[in-house]
């Protein structure tokens, strides 16, 4: 590791590449696990950044950590914990964060346009709620087919909330994503749908 750079080396030690260091600006890089060849998180000293690679450290995507990831520990892809001024799990391998932004009481249920758009590789999804609701967004493609979906399993409280969406796995192209919100008894309270594009 040098500064906000990781290196990489496939020979045991006797010479090193650097990442990217663009890809990671969140401060001193102060921990590094990989559970496989391809598949790893790096932690830096400041509240807020984690970033994961899947392409062996040649790449990493920014993550959100609220407690600030000095040191990281999975136990397989999807389940770890990182920590700092505080400890947080994830079960879907840091790949997707739901977090609130603002706790007041939105006058209407609302979708907003994702930013930054076009995107890559990640882009927020922000949507106000008025009621508590379980919440499910989706991505398509042009031709309506469903590429990917996210559940909160749980009602979330009314307010702002922002939902970081990673599609390094895409082609490049325009894509729709849609939020729903459903009541407590099941019942659909709320459905938007808006345009993003995805550069490679």
């Amino acid at each position: 590791m040098s500064n906000n750079r990781v290196g990489i080396t496939t020979n045991g030690g006797f010479s090193w590449s650097f990442s990217n260091p663009d890809t990671i600006n969140g401060g001193p890089i102060l921990k590094i696990f990989f559970i496989n060849d391809t598949l790893g998180w790096a932690g830096s000293q400041y509240v807020g950044s984690i970033y994961r690679s899947t392409n062996k450290g040649n790449n990493w995507v920014t993550q959100k950590d609220p407690s600030g990831s000095k040191t990281i520990a999975f136990i397989n892809s999807e389940t770890g914990w990182s920590g700092n001024s505080g400890l947080s799990k994830t079960t879907n391998g840091g790949l997707t964060l739901i977090s609130g932004i603002n706790s007041e009481v939105p006058n209407s249920f609302k979708l907003y346009q994702n930013y930054p758009n076009p995107f890559n590789p990640s882009t927020n999804i922000r949507f106000a709620i008025t009621k508590y609701s379980e919440v499910r967004i989706s991505i398509f493609d042009l031709l309506g087919r469903e590429i990917f979906n996210w559940n909160s399993n749980e009602s979330l409280k009314p307010g702002i909330y922002e939902y970081l969406f990673t599609g390094e796995n895409l082609s490049s192209g325009v894509f729709i994503y849609r939020v729903t919100a459903k009541s407590s008894e099941g019942s659909q309270v709320y459905s938007d749908s808006r345009k993003m594009i995805f550069l490679k």
